[in-house]
């Protein structure tokens, strides 16, 4: 009896050598281009995460700026608020006090020191004096 060979058949057609390297070659453009793809999506993905940490960061800022600019209106109104009330009520003017004033050295009098180019001419004169 005679042994049969087993030939690979696609959709009852046998496989040629010429049809295989065809669909090797097509299999091949499509790994490529998958490829191309998927560096594509990750691409796309990396730009996305970092416009997204972007605007979460300026959401943030932004809330705090808003509660910030609420913080000082809020006070602004409470201040205008006190001066309103404070207002009715008469304050003594400020006064200014001049600086030296309010400087007591030597028990309140201003501390004299003499002055270098004074010496020398006092001592010419007690010399000329002695002599």
């Amino acid at each position: 009896m005679k042994t049969k060979t087993s030939k690979q058949k696609q959709n009852g057609k046998v496989a040629s050598t010429e049809s295989l390297l065809a669909k090797a070659a097509a299999t091949k453009k499509l790994a490529k281009v998958a490829r191309d793809h998927l560096k594509l999506v990750k691409a796309e993905l990396k730009q996305a995460r970092k416009a997204f940490k972007q605007a979460r960061k300026a959401a943030k800022r932004a809330r705090k700026e808003a509660k910030a600019a609420v913080k000082m209106l809020n006070g602004k109104v409470a201040k205008a608020a006190e001066k309103s009330k404070a207002g009715s009520k008469k304050e003594k003017p400020h006064v200014a006090r001049a600086a030296g004033a309010t400087d007591k050295t030597n028990g309140g009098h201003a501390v004299t020191v003499p002055m270098l180019s004074n010496l020398g001419t006092h001592e010419g004169a007690r010399t000329a004096a002695q002599s």
